[in-house]
């Protein structure tokens, strides 16, 4: 009996203990400044480098110290920042058997060219005399394919993509240099364009009527290199981006920016010693020209739209880092950057806060509040209470804390769907999940707006694929899966899976059974498993559930070591999903680990890549979703909000346009409700424009 009053007391005393600790914690952080921002981290950031980073922490802070080229506005379109000006073109060539086909090309093109003013073409010209280049308005392949057309194709030399990969540990390291040198067939030097992967990987382009696949295929003991990439096409279409940077941009320590800082940054994200997670978007850059301190062109080897948004990417500075070993950075740099951003560097007290001070030089104007402190609370109760104390300004609310907060007259509410989406995924190299009449058996299974309820207590939106719906290439048109056991009962008897003796179906003596993975490291993915687990059941569907530790569950997933699995995604901008969605990245670690295969899918996939033209990407990218979701190769469930609390009254924004600047009430838009934070300002500190 005095055990059980201990205990019980206990628990009160250890609670009511952990409530002030968290409170001290609170109080105890730095003191505000009075024109002051303060936000609330949950985890101390790993680099103020923006070229390493890779965690959310660290974004958000870089997100005020550094500027790209460009940047999206509220409505997610791209426009300038560091960048005054930008627009694209493309050089297209087309290689010829002689001169004198190379010469018939071009009286023909002068021709056609009247009659074909779409065709948007600047400039032509012979070169080396048997390239015939062309300077287009319009990147991309549509037009130098209608080109192509017009032009003899016997007199045309085919130009050939080829990804060659050797075995590290039986090739000559100098292998691909030993290959170059030993074929000596006409033209095959002269139009070659070599892009190292990585030191077991090369891309070669090149015109010729020469065969490096049979070539290789004949001297296999000499070379054993396997080309695991190839394409064919008529001509090489090189896209250019053309830049004119700001004049009156300088770096925090009065430095001023120029196009050298953005060729080091290019190169410094290629290096492999820095290991930067945005260097698959500067892959395909073939060189980047400097006619001067305020212009760049930007080459690259092949149509590739995504790289549009690549240019967002902050910038470093080239005087501070150039020529200094990366291993050194961390020390120095890394926790304190010197950025272009609205505001500067000022202090970062490790596992408490990071504090930045207002940039007065700033080619936007100096913002209207004096700082802004990152305060690391990676308790969620401390984060609350740091809140609800005024120590920070606002707060993302738990799905269970929404209401109530909206009910108090206190707070300003701000809601809208998030950019992530949560979902099943099935292994369809599985034979169960190979069946697209079972894929979408179990979607009719689910009630999902009921789960919604229950999990986000209202708080998300059914997903309907792999944009979100604030996404500007969302498919708004999609109807969800609705709730409906007959019609997955009706789909399942037809793929032959029978109700057994013990209510789970049966097809050739095997159970309809199968396992869920989910990680102890989600905070509804659990829970998930057990409302699905009870919905299935009822459909005479058995569902295992194995719960992992989060790099269990993650090598079981790379390792596409399961049948189904609860995830989500987190999703940028950008429509590009090549990644997640092409047949061919259903590799070890790729992360199309379910093994969708859809040739049609895998054509949008590719056509989205290569078109500019963002009324056609976004009516690609429909077709796109509408695909996926039809094929069900994830039981899509829901995206859920995100709901921000802010104390009422506290703030409004005034940021500057090319007509003045705009002061307004904080408002909701495409880019959420806190785009243009840098401009926020304390209504007790009103800006003096």
């Amino acid at each position: 009996m005095n055990y059980i009053r201990f205990l019980l007391y206990g628990i009160s005393l250890f609670l009511v203990l952990l409530f002030i600790a968290s409170l001290m914690n609170t109080a105890s952080l730095t003191v505000k400044k009075e024109n002051e921002m303060s936000l609330g981290i949950n985890a101390e950031p790993v680099t103020l480098n923006p070229i390493q980073q890779s965690d959310a922490s660290s974004a958000l802070v870089t997100g005020f110290l550094f500027n790209g080229l460009l940047k999206t506005n509220e409505n997610l379109e791209l426009v300038g920042s560091l960048a005054s000006e930008w627009s694209l073109s493309q050089i297209t060539t087309f290689y010829f058997f002689n001169s004198l086909a190379a010469e018939r090309a071009k009286v023909i093109i002068e021709k056609e060219k009247i009659a074909h003013p779409e065709w948007g073409i600047d400039t032509f010209l012979i070169e080396h005399s048997t390239e015939l280049k062309l300077t287009l308005h319009e990147p991309g392949y549509r037009l130098s394919e209608s080109i192509s057309q017009s032009l003899p194709k016997e007199s045309l030399l085919p130009v050939q993509t080829v990804r060659l990969q050797r075995d590290p540990k039986n090739s000559n390291p100098s292998i691909f240099e030993l290959l170059v040198t030993t074929i000596s067939e006409p033209h095959f030097k002269e139009h070659l364009q070599r892009t190292r992967r990585s030191d077991d990987c090369e891309e070669w382009v090149f015109a010729s009527s020469f065969s490096l696949q049979n070539f290789l295929e004949k001297n296999a003991s000499q070379f054993p290199l396997k080309i695991t990439h190839q394409g064919t096409h008529l001509f090489t279409a090189e896209p250019l981006m053309h830049f004119t940077l700001r004049h009156d941009v300088c770096w925090h320590d009065g430095v001023p920016f120029t196009s050298a800082d953005v060729v080091f940054t290019c190169h410094a994200i290629m290096d492999d010693r820095i290991a930067s997670p945005l260097r698959s978007y500067f892959e395909l850059v073939s060189k980047i020209e400097t006619p001067d301190p305020w212009h760049l062109i930007v080459h690259y080897r092949h149509p590739f739209s995504p790289a549009l948004n690549s240019w967002t990417a902050p910038i470093i500075p080239a005087h501070l880092l150039e020529n200094k070993d990366p291993s050194l950075w961390g020390s120095s740099f890394n926790r304190h950057p010197i950025g272009t951003g609205p505001f500067c560097f000022e202090a970062w007290k490790s596992n408490e806060y990071v504090r930045l001070k207002k940039n007065n030089h700033y080619f936007l104007g100096a913002p209207w509040l004096d700082s802004i402190a990152f305060r690391i609370l990676p308790d969620p109760l401390t984060l609350r209470l740091a809140f609800e104390t005024h120590q920070i300004d606002f707060w993302d609310a738990a799905p269970w804390a929404v209401k109530g907060c909206s009910e108090d007259p206190r707070f300003e509410i701000f809601a809208s769907p998030g950019n992530s989406y949560t979902y099943v995924g099935w292994n369809s190299r599985r034979p169960l999940f190979a069946d697209i009449r079972v894929r979408q058996a179990l979607a009719y299974a689910v009630n999902i707006p009921e789960m919604i309820q229950y999990l986000l207590y209202g708080n998300g939106v059914p997903s309907t694929g792999i944009f979100t719906p604030r996404m500007w290439c969302y498919n708004d048109s999609i109807q969800p899966f609705s709730y409906n056991p007959k019609k997955a009962a009706a789909l399942l008897d037809q793929a032959g899976w029978k109700v057994g003796h013990d209510g789970i179906r049966t097809r050739a003596g095997k159970r309809l059974s199968f396992t869920l993975l989910t990680s102890n490291g989600s905070s509804i993915g659990p829970d998930i498993a057990l409302l699905l687990q009870d919905k299935f059941r009822k459909n005479g569907i058995e569902m295992k559930i194995e719960n992992y530790e989060w790099t269990v569950y993650l090598k079981k997933l790379l390792g596409h070591d399961f049948d189904a699995v609860v995830a989500a995604w987190v999703l940028p901008d950008d429509c590009d999903q090549y990644d997640l969605w092409n047949s061919s990245q259903y590799v070890s670690g790729g992360f199309n680990y379910t093994g969708y295969n859809n040739p049609h899918v895998d054509q949008l996939l590719q056509e989205i890549r290569n078109e500019y033209r963002r009324p056609e990407v976004i009516r690609l990218a429909k077709e796109l979703q509408q695909t996926i979701y039809q094929d069900q190769p994830y039981l899509f469930l829901f995206v859920p909000k995100h709901t921000s609390v802010l104390w009422k009254g506290t703030y409004r924004v005034c940021y500057p346009t090319d007509h003045g600047f705009v002061d307004r009430p904080l408002e909701p838009c495409k880019a959420g409700w806190n785009y243009n934070m840098e401009w926020f300002y304390r209504k007790d500190y009103p800006p003096i424009k």
